[in-house]
């Protein structure tokens, strides 16, 4: 059985990092090594099965690499970090369904 089709979205959250699917998954993708002229095109490195998996594990991954010294730090940016997608995907579902 076929799975239903939701169409194909994309997310660019920064210049080297987005969210994309396809019928079947999410895909984290990240900019392809650096070209003249600018990057390359976009490559999958992690598939997750919903939504919420990629976003957790994008947060995930921008924690872990924000580059705190300590614990203070940490909190502080995680929290930037959960607010600052959370506004991302934000922005993008209401510019998927015409709301401004």
């Amino acid at each position: 059985m076929e799975p239903k089709n939701r169409g194909r979205v994309f997310v660019e959250v920064t210049d080297l990092k987005a969210i994309s699917s396809d019928n079947y998954q999410w895909m984290l993708m990240k900019r392809n090594k650096k070209e003249a002229g600018g990057y390359s095109s976009w490559i999958a490195y992690s598939y997750h099965p919903e939504f919420g998996s990629a976003a957790a594990s994008l947060e995930k991954e921008f924690i872990l690499t924000c580059g705190a010294q300590t614990f203070t730090e940490l909190s502080r940016m995680a929290k930037k970090i959960h607010e600052y997608l959370a506004e991302t995907f934000k922005l993008a579902e209401s510019y998927k369904s015409g709301e401004d």
